[in-house]
């Protein structure tokens, strides 16, 4: 079974590669790393607490950023501060968030469970 980095490298740089798979046939290729079902089932459950506290946090900023500042009389473009911060504010919170947890925390995984004959699960 194999695991990817996340890291993508273009044509330009496959000469100086050794173990990458090629992506698709897209020209872009990605390092294979091997990883058994237990390595998987914690990264499975890393991947789900992360999105949890992610969750928690974004809750806590919207009421922060929705009720913690209705008593400031700052408008923006006509409209009060907390009503911005709390729409707005909340999706690009949000959207900074997920980028976090998609290059700190989560990784490309095969979930395939099949064992061939080569010996390797989840590989030809």
């Amino acid at each position: 079974m194999y695991i990817t980095d996340c890291i993508i490298y273009s044509v330009e740089d496959t000469g100086r590669l050794s173990e990458y798979d090629q992506l698709a046939g897209a020209g872009f290729y990605r390092k294979v790393m091997y990883m058994t079902e237990k390595e998987k089932y914690y990264q499975i459950r890393k991947e789900a607490m992360w999105t949890g506290i992610t969750l928690v946090v974004l809750i806590c900023f919207w009421i922060f950023a929705g009720f913690g500042l209705s008593s400031v009389d700052i408008r923006v473009f006509g409209l009060p501060l907390w009503a911005v911060t709390g729409t707005f504010g909340v999706w690009f919170f949000a959207m900074v968030l997920v980028k976090l947890l998609t290059t700190l925390v989560f990784k490309d995984i095969d979930l395939e469970t099949d064992t061939n004959s080569s010996g390797r699960e989840g590989r030809p």
